[in-house]
């Protein structure tokens, strides 16, 4: 990058000129030249940033702007596009590429960057013919690229990009982070699982479910693995994890996220006008032709089902009713709103789920949800994750881990009984009991025989 250009682009900004000196001054650097370790002496670099620099990265983007201005207002460029180093342009045809291209070559002239040609492409909408091929490098003045699946900040664009590629880089962080985690996961409680499946692993999808309707099967793949990460032995289903904040109190719950994912894309177009406008012609040119989840509309489409299935009503009577009860002045956070109406939504299928997994053992489930509206804001957390797995499949025993495979059934380790670490031997165990007597009798507590018909909260 010449200097000289960063000091034009600066003073016709209307900089003043102190600043722009100071500025002079900072991108003054001194390279040290080594070579097989040892130090030959420094030299004077006459143009580039010097990188590592904070100023660098905001005189870069400064230095750039014009160029990315440039293009907007070439006749036939509908959308511009930067990050860094990183410039997309839209093209209606092949006379606009030439035009680009001779507004590039001045760039290059005027300000010392060169365009990397090699790595440069064309991304067309259909299919070009061979000499529609040799129309497009005559325009461009060099040898380039047709690609049809093509990275662009993040999303693959092009004829062949597919749903599953806009998740190619989360799945290759998923397995990773999946691997790094369950390594260390039998030192990790349940609470800390589900922090580390919230923050380190549901996370990774949330760029590109910003855009995209994430594939059934991608995520049910998704959340058997996070469920074999919470719990090896299958205790419950892993939605249950996202209802155990309305349910027990548990100040720590699972994302949904599908949810997550309907909610961000809603979101998304809702803060973005201009998506919008994109998304309505996109509707009314591809409905029928189209079905392919890697088109936006097509995605927000889907999202649009689900949510309309889930709440029954629109996403955008429930954003009406949210900045209404808010006053016009206040803003919301889209996401929040529309998760937590789903959440909601989503409440009595979990509700149900609980009443059946509890009624199959013989307890009376609504004596248990009602026991569970009532539980004393005292109680500790580790309380209530205790009677989480009581409620649905009591806590782990050999004998539980034996009928899944997993190791042999082991006496208990209070009395020696053989088989003696069942439940039903537990709550009977004579030398548990003369315990828990003694500490009634030492706490002054009246006690409790019916151990477990308490802690399933009958009445």
């Amino acid at each position: 990058m010449s200097r000289e250009w960063i000091v034009r682009v600066l003073r016709k900004a209307r900089l003043p000129d102190k600043l722009v000196r100071m500025l002079e001054k900072l991108m003054v650097n001194d390279s040290i030249l080594i070579l097989n370790g040892s130090e030959q002496g420094s030299f004077a670099s006459l143009a580039g940033l010097t990188q590592g620099c904070p100023v660098s990265c905001f005189l870069y983007i400064i230095a750039i702007d014009p160029l990315l201005q440039a293009l907007q207002s070439i006749p036939g460029v509908n959308i511009v596009s930067g990050f860094v180093d990183d410039w997309s342009a839209g093209c209606d045809g092949f006379g606009t590429l030439g035009r680009v291209s001779s507004l590039i070559h001045e760039f290059e002239e005027a300000s010392g960057q060169k365009i990397n040609r090699e790595k440069s492409a064309v991304v067309p909408s259909r299919r070009l013919r061979p000499h529609e091929i040799d129309t497009c490098c005559a325009e461009w003045g060099w040898d380039l690229r047709i690609s049809y699946r093509e990275r662009l900040l993040g999303i693959y664009i092009g004829l062949d990009a597919g749903i599953n590629d806009q998740y190619t880089d989360a799945m290759d962080k998923f397995e990773k982070a999946l691997a790094i985690f369950g390594a260390i996961r039998g030192s990790l409680g349940m609470v800390a699982r589900i922090l580390v499946a919230n923050v380190f692993l549901n996370s990774l999808f949330s760029y590109a479910n910003r855009l995209f309707f994430m594939p059934g099967r991608l995520l049910r793949d998704v959340e058997n693995r996070i469920l074999g990460f919470i719990s090896p032995l299958t205790l419950t289903k892993l939605g249950f994890f996202t209802a155990i904040k309305h349910l027990y109190g548990i100040s720590c719950e699972l994302v949904d996220l599908r949810a997550a994912n309907v909610a961000a894309i809603f979101a998304n177009y809702e803060r973005h006008r201009d998506m919008q406008r994109d998304l309505q012609a996109s509707l009314s040119r591809w409905r029928r032709r189209c079905t392919r989840l890697v088109h936006p509309g097509v995605s927000w489409g889907s999202a649009f089902g689900y949510y309309l299935k889930a709440v029954q009503r629109t996403h955008l009577d429930t954003l009406h009713d949210a900045r209404r009860a808010r006053g016009a002045t206040s803003n919301i956070n889209e996401i929040r709103v529309l998760y937590r109406a789903m959440h909601a939504a989503d409440m009595p299928r979990w509700k149900d789920y609980l009443v059946n997994r509890v009624r199959a053992k013989g307890w009376d489930a609504h004596a248990l949800l009602r026991g569970l509206r009532c539980l004393p804001r005292s109680m500790p957390q580790g309380h209530r994750w205790f009677l989480v797995k009581l409620h649905l499949n009591a806590p782990l025993t050999s004998a539980r881990a034996a009928a899944a495979g997993r190791g042999e059934i082991q006496e208990c380790q209070f009395c020696g009984v053989d088989a003696g670490d069942r439940w039903e031997h537990m709550t009977r165990c004579g030398l548990i009991l003369s315990v828990c007597d003694g500490l009634f009798a030492s706490g002054r507590i009246p006690p409790v025989r019916q151990v477990f018909p308490t802690l399933m909260l009958q009445e």
